[in-house]
């Protein structure tokens, strides 16, 4: 589910760069939308991971603190965190920041 402020402030950076049209899919669609779909077992971890971090910059989609992972645990953990499932209207320098590690909160020291 979309959240509305998400989409305001979508809609309203798209107003300033004089985009009319926003469309929001989650990560995962677009990236297969893209042409992309992430296998779910490949053969090789790490070139797997490189093309997955390209596609996802390629959106906008930064991934932080994530130097305390292997390839494997990080490709991983990108399926299946449910971060591909966020929202997303790609737009002109704009960022989505994925942190591995979280905001630190007392809720996120307790998801890991």
């Amino acid at each position: 589910m979309i959240d509305e402020e998400e989409i305001e402030d979508a809609l309203f950076w798209a107003n300033l760069h004089g985009i009319k049209e926003v469309e929001f899919k989650t990560i995962r669609e677009w990236l297969a939308h893209r042409g992309y779909v992430p296998p779910a077992d490949p053969a090789d971890f790490s070139a797997e991971l490189t093309t997955l971090l390209d596609r996802l910059a390629d959106l906008g989609v930064v991934v932080e603190s994530a130097d305390h992972l292997s390839d494997r645990e990080l490709y991983s953990w990108l399926l299946k965190s449910g971060h591909l499932e966020t929202h997303l209207a790609p737009l002109p320098n704009s960022f989505v920041h994925i942190d591995v590690v979280g905001s630190g909160s007392d809720e996120d020291a307790d998801a890991s």
